[in-house]
């Protein structure tokens, strides 16, 4: 039985301009988010930019469990989903559908699929017509690399999986703490201080308490040494707990760790494309203004042909009955 390879798809909703809805009003501010997915009955969506406007900013990563027939489809696709908050619901504002094969670069090398790849695409309404663009990167992972929280779902965000994470570290902390026993105390208690590691416990307390004893005549350990001793066992009871990660979590700060690295890449990029995008609009703003000003000539010139064509008219009528008088004339002379 064959068995299927599944990759992980990083996506990376970074931001949008120039949306607009015909129906808000000009003085409402807008609130929007995007909705994202691979399979319709996983949909991800973004946080609710409150501050923008018609230029929101997300920048919210998600990861997407696919298979490689999917990634080296020509027809595969990411559907993204544009959304305003509303009173009574929320009002789609568009979409777009982002086509793997023209987004991403899908090779046959680890190497090349790894690497982080930007697009900015045009915004379509659900009347038809364009009326912004979405600035999306996005990159192939390692799906080896200790993606377990990806094994039951198809797809998640970040916030998702530094959650799961995070939560994971305090309750298997807290069990590992809650279960230490004095055995496990004494043998992280320096050397130096009482005796050797490998002592059993009960030696180990009767050597403290007879310590005690000789500096105390009450038998009761110094209120200051029972502080030391405690702070002493607590600090060396956390640093082997601390050191004793899970494997997949370290295998996940190591791909978070390399996602931060090319996040500045990724901002340089989206800068650039932000700027190439801005041209472009000045560009079609120039060709948009000479384009009127021509048609502002044509339709002056337009004017003037026909007032010459009305003048023409008119002389040619007065010259007709002038020649019918002549004619006239003429006839009954002879």
């Amino acid at each position: 039985m064959e068995t299927t390879t599944y990759h992980v798809l990083e996506l990376n909703l970074i931001s949008a301009q120039g949306l607009r809805e015909p129906s808000v009003k000009p003085h409402r501010h807008m609130k929007t988010y995007a909705v994202v997915w691979v399979d319709s009955s996983t949909k991800l969506h973004t946080r609710v930019d409150r501050v923008a406007g018609e230029n929101p900013t997300w920048n919210d990563k998600f990861l997407f469990k696919v298979s490689s027939q999917f990634l080296f489809g020509k027809t595969s696709a990411i559907s993204v989903e544009i959304y305003t908050v509303g009173i009574f619901r929320d009002r789609l504002i568009g979409s777009v559908r982002l086509l793997i094969s023209s987004f991403l670069t899908i090779s046959s090398t680890a190497a090349t699929m790894k690497t982080p790849a930007f697009a900015a695409r045009l915004i379509q309404s659900p009347s038809g017509d364009f009326l912004g663009t979405l600035n999306v990167g996005g990159m192939v992972l390692d799906a080896s690399a200790g993606f377990q929280a990806l094994s039951k779902v198809s797809g998640m965000d970040y916030h998702d999986l530094m959650g799961e994470n995070l939560h994971g570290k305090h309750h298997s902390r807290t069990n590992n703490k809650s279960k230490a026993t004095v055995r496990d105390i004494m043998e992280y208690v320096p050397g130096d201080s009482l005796t050797s590691s490998s002592a059993p416990p009960n030696t180990v307390l009767r050597e403290l308490s007879l310590k005690g004893r000789n500096e105390d005549d009450h038998g009761v350990l110094p209120p200051e040494k029972e502080t030391l001793f405690e702070e002493i066992t607590s600090v060396n009871v956390e640093q082997p707990l601390s050191t004793n990660l899970v494997p997949t979590e370290i295998a996940d700060r190591e791909v978070i760790s390399d996602n931060e690295g090319t996040l500045v890449k990724m901002e340089k990029d989206i800068k650039m494309v932000m700027e190439e995008n801005k041209k472009l609009r000045e560009m079609v703003e120039k060709l948009m203004l000479e384009k009127k000003v021509q048609s502002t000539v044509i339709s002056d010139l337009t004017g003037r042909v026909k007032n010459m064509e009305r003048k023409w008219l008119r002389r040619n009528k007065r010259r007709k009955s002038h020649y019918v008088r002549i004619a006239s004339a003429l006839k009954s002379y002879i």
